[in-house]
């Protein structure tokens, strides 16, 4: 590349391009305009030093400056020349230049990436530099230290290696806390420093944006390039592979010859630390041993003239407890060299989620007598359950019993304990009593683990806090152990109502961890927590309702009962706060029946409960001759209080008061009680008078929190009243409702038809066949192509007429006035009754036409409330749908929500209403979180609500996706919102690995 300037500008000179989130926060050693006004200028400056320090970036300042003052200069890249093309160049150009000497302007010529060259070539060009210099020019060079031979060359020149190129921070006026911070990132590598982003200097330094993770990664490639010799690549990759440690550890390694390369790894190789004085090294974020995962492939290179060391390497991590970085060495050796150093370790190389490495030793070695038979059974075991997330083998139940628990072999011990974390979710395991002080770490707290769960699952809410009390907290490495304690001791915070810490930090490593790690047998502890703390926030919208009804869906499909039966008991709770009392007392029953089915009473009776409340509120007084007896002594407590409640709403009795004395409250059921206060209107009213003083005392922070969310004046709730009052007058809701968004039901005069009397003969098909049809009616044979496309015509008329008469016999069960089908045989056609009838879904059609017609932000915002209220959930899709036809349309509904939310959200955004705007945006992303409009609305949203650390990883989450999964990068227009491309009309320079991320993702 060739540039030069013909005319004079009067533009100031370009600011760093690396400059931090903080202004000022970095400076250059090097003042640019001093460079050149002094008598530096005079002697040919070398920039020799590794890449990644910011070598072009300085270049570009100095062109700039000179172009200010009027300089006329000449910028060669000699990028991709051998070394013979590169000195015909530079001597060529050099001629050309020097014949120039009738020139007023001062003159300065740059050659950047001057490639390593033999002694003849290097001789050449540092005559040809030599000669720019006499004749009048300043010369800067730019190369790698492979290339610092030319420096010999070049009499009285000034050169510049990485101590002179990296940035310094100690003058900034920033907080020391930032400085610090900025420091340990990047320890002044100018391509470190242009990739930090504001979040990861204020917040917590383990979330890396994907700008920096990228620019570490070049330059950790770079730090083990081919162009160096196998002696220092082999050094360099030692370095690399061990992260951390000592001069000692290096010499057990490669003998003492390598020390040798420590000095000038401390003066040119900062990602080292290399520190001579101390005879010690660490590397850049060494604690972050995934960062390095996608430099297996450039180390795989390297692997034949450095087996012996690699060896030696993995047994020094494996003496360390470094099992992420064993894994990566292991996975450079292969599983044929690394068996003996996997498989003794098989449960913490489990633990710490390397099972890839795992399973693939395991499938290499299994038919070899390697390990003894009891190690290898139950580590195919601990692999089954845990990876693979199997449940249903009768011939692998003795892998998490207490006898296997209790084995002397330690890897039996271990891989019991992995399988037994598995299976707590699944159904109901003993608890365990017994002595761990003397085991490894990881088994303590796997075995701390079962025990805390047990008591949970029991209802021993009290004595599981005690004991998790005992653990000593340690900010360890997060594992599969270490994730579960931290979840276990989220999930008691909610149950117990203990306040939320003021970080969340290490909780939400635990999350990403289980995400991540390829652990299917361990992913419903997830949805678990996550149900819990939906139930714990104020709210409840329909996003919330359906990300738990997917965890609970999951849960199923992997055979996890007691996950699935928690899932359950959540959404029905949310179900109540929605008024969708149908819902829940469905969600609550089936968590009764499938808690029963696996014998778990505490989980049974509170299913139990939820399912009566459920009952009531669709107006089925409590009987007490029907009331099944609560054994579990805190929620026979919180039952009577519930009771008490019902009554008193129903005006069919007196308040009384509970068995238990008023001096304690039932700690173990309260969290029962705290959920039932929250937004179930008049009820939660009722429930709270209830409630002893003393248990008040107890959950006060709840019910003030809460106090002021109840609005008695509400048009709904004076109807409640009026109803169980026995008010006369007609009820708003005659005829026939029909609800399919989010669930089926069927209400006649506001009394729910059950729902298996439409479950036979096509009766649930054809009633939202017509609900989905424009004007609710349709032709028989259209019915017929649709639904029954092999069907005969006179085989789908009799269906059809099969379907009608189930309905109208439903129907006719609560009113015999009422018919619901019309169907004209002159025309042929089936109709819905639209004098009695309403669907729900004719208001969500109604609004999806009005909004893209509609102008005024406020109307919008009000349409999109309405939706966001009316939508509970998808269109309901029934069993006997056999050819797909309501799911086709599900989408097509599922898509105008979001297209709805979206606009809504950008319309709230507009009128400065900024938290219901993100509230629009999230539930638009959690339907489907790869739609681009809706990232856009929410990273806007959010940023407007001060939330730009949330907006920032929303923003990288969906970067990650869209390469990982569509291969792709988000359009312009986000990037710019995000801040990717902080100017519109910005034009690219040739790209580098200093420019941006996302121009090198585009390459």
């Amino acid at each position: 590349m060739y540039q030069e300037n013909s005319e004079e500008t009067h533009h100031a000179p370009s600011r760093c391009s690396f400059v931090s989130p903080y202004e000022g926060l970095f400076s250059h050693s090097l003042t640019v305009g001093h460079f050149i006004d002094s008598a530096m200028r005079d002697r040919i400056l070398v920039l020799c030093a590794e890449p990644g320090m910011g070598k072009t970036t300085l270049m570009r300042e100095l062109r700039a400056q000179s172009e200010y003052r009027g300089w006329k200069y000449y910028d060669f890249s000699l990028c991709g020349y051998t070394p013979k093309d590169a000195s015909a160049y530079i001597a060529r150009k050099s001629y050309d230049i020097s014949r120039c000497k009738n020139s007023i302007k001062q003159r300065i010529v740059f050659f950047d990436d001057v490639p390593e060259s033999d002694e003849a070539q290097v001789v050449k060009q540092a005559r040809a530099f030599s000669r720019l210099r006499a004749a009048g020019c300043a010369v800067v060079v730019a190369c790698l230290p492979e290339a610092a031979q030319l420096i010999e060359e070049i009499p009285n020149c000034l050169v510049f290696s990485a101590l002179e190129l990296l940035l310094d921070e100690s003058n900034s006026p920033a907080p020391e806390s930032v400085k610090r911070k900025a420091a340990k990132l990047t320890r002044g590598v100018p391509l470190l420093v242009g990739s930090l982003r504001e979040e990861m200097l204020c917040g917590d330094t383990t979330k890396l944006s994907i700008r920096y993770q990228e620019a570490l990664l070049s330059l950790i490639f770079d730090t083990v390039r081919e162009a160096l010799c196998h002696e220092e690549l082999i050094a360099r990759s030692t370095l690399l592979l061990l992260g951390k440690g000592t001069f000692q550890d290096i010499e057990t390694v490669l003998g003492k010859r390598a020390l040798e390369y420590m000095p000038y790894f401390e003066a040119n190789v900062p990602y080292f630390g290399v520190d001579n004085k101390g005879k010690r090294f660490s590397c850049i974020l060494n604690s972050r041993a995934d960062l390095l995962e996608g430099c297996v492939p450039k180390l795989k290179q390297y692997v034949p003239f450095m087996m012996a060391y690699l060896q030696k390497i993995a047994l020094l991590l494996k003496e360390r407890h470094e099992y992420k970085r064993l894994s990566l060495a292991c996975t450079l050796l292969g599983e044929a060299y690394s068996w003996n150093l996997v498989l003794p370790d098989a449960a913490e190389l489990i633990d710490a989620g390397e099972t890839h490495l795992v399973s693939n030793v395991f499938l290499t070695m299994r038919n070899r007598d390697v390990l003894s038979r009891t190690g290898m059974r139950a580590l195919e075991h601990a692999l089954s359950y845990v990876v693979q997330g199997q449940t249903q083998n009768k011939d692998f139940d003795d892998t998490f019993s207490a006898k296997s628990i209790a084995s002397p072999e330690s890897l039996v011990n271990a891989c019991a304990l992995l399988a037994s974390a598995r299976m707590l979710v699944v159904k109901p395991l003993p608890f365990l009593a017994g002595d761990i002080d003397e085991q490894s770490s990881m088994v303590q707290r796997l075995m701390l683990h079962r025990q805390v769960f047990s008591l949970v699952r029991v209802g021993r809410l009290a004595d599981a806090y005690r004991l998790l009390s005992l653990e000593i907290h340690d900010d360890c490495k997060m594992t599969l152990s270490s994730a579960c304690i931290t979840i276990d001791r989220e999930i008691l915070r909610i149950l117990l109502g203990i306040p939320q810490p003021a970080s969340s930090v290490r909780l939400d490593e635990a999350l990403g961890f289980l995400r991540t790690s390829d652990v299917m047998g361990l992913r419903s502890y997830i949805g678990i927590v996550q149900s819990l703390r939906l139930i714990e926030q104020k709210e409840t919208d329909v996003a919330s309702i359906y990300q738990v009804e997917r965890y609970a869906s999951q849960a199923e499909e992997r055979g996890d009962v007691i996950a699935q039966v928690v899932e359950l008991l959540a959404v029905s709770i949310l179900d109540l706060r929605s008024k969708a009392y149908p819902r829940a007392y469905v969600h609550a029953n089936n968590a009764l029946v499938l808690a029963q089915k696996v014998r778990c009473d505490y989980l049974a009776e509170t299913g139990f409960i939820l399912s009566g409340v459920s009952r009531f509120m669709l107006g089925e007084p409590p009987k007490e001759q029907e009331t099944r007896p609560v054994v579990n002594p805190s929620l026979y407590e919180a039952y009577k209080v519930i009771v008490n409640a019902m009554d008193s709403f129903s005006g069919c009795g007196s308040l009384k008061e509970p068995r238990m004395s008023a001096e304690s409250a039932p700690q173990n059921a309260l969290w029962l009680i705290r959920a039932l206060v929250k937004g179930i209107g008049q009820f939660s009213d009722e429930l709270t008078k209830c409630i002893p003083e003393s248990w008040k005392r107890a959950m006060g922070a709840s019910l003030q929190k809460n106090s002021g969310s109840i609005n008695p004046h509400s048009h709904e709730i004076q109807h409640e009243t009026q109803k169980e009052a026995g008010s006369t007058q007609a009820s708003p809701h005659r005829g026939i409702r029909l609800s399919i968004l989010g669930g089926f039901s069927v209400t006649v005069n506001g009394v729910p038809v059950p729902e298996s009397m439409f479950g036979k003969r096509y009766a649930k098909l054809l009633l939202i066949y017509l609900a989905l049809s424009r004007k609710h009616t349709a032709p028989r044979h259209a019915i017929i192509d649709a639904l029954w496309p092999n069907c005969t015509y006179g085989a789908g008329v009799e269906k059809i007429y099969q379907a009608t008469r189930v309905i109208r016999q439903a129907i006719a069960s609560i009113d015999e006035t009422c018919n619901p089908i019309i169907s004209i045989r002159g025309e042929k056609t089936v109709m819905l009754n639209d004098q009695i009838f309403t669907v729900d879904i004719d208001r969500f059609e109604e609004i999806a036409r009005i909004v893209p017609t509609v102008t005024d932000d406020e109307e919008l915002v009000h349409l999109a409330q309405e939706v966001r209220c009316l939508y509970r959930g998808d269109v309901y899709v029934p069993t006997d749908d056999a050819f797909s036809y309501v799911e086709t349309v599900r989408r097509n509904f599922c898509q105008k929500y979001i297209d709805i939310m979206t606009i809504g959200s950008e319309a709230a955004l507009r009128l400065e209403c900024y938290k219901l705007a993100v509230l629009l945006a999230e539930n638009a992303v959690l339907v489907d979180e790869y739609k681009e409009s809706s990232i856009i609305a929410l990273v806007k949203a959010m940023r407007a609500c001060g939330r730009s650390a949330e907006a920032q990883r929303c923003y990288d989450d969906y970067v990650r996706r869209c390469l990982q999964q569509e291969n792709r990068i988000p359009s312009k227009e986000l990037r710019i919102i995000a801040g990717d491309i902080r100017d519109k009309s910005h034009k690219a320079e040739p790209l580098r690995i200093e420019d941006s991320y996302i121009e090198v993702a585009v390459e």
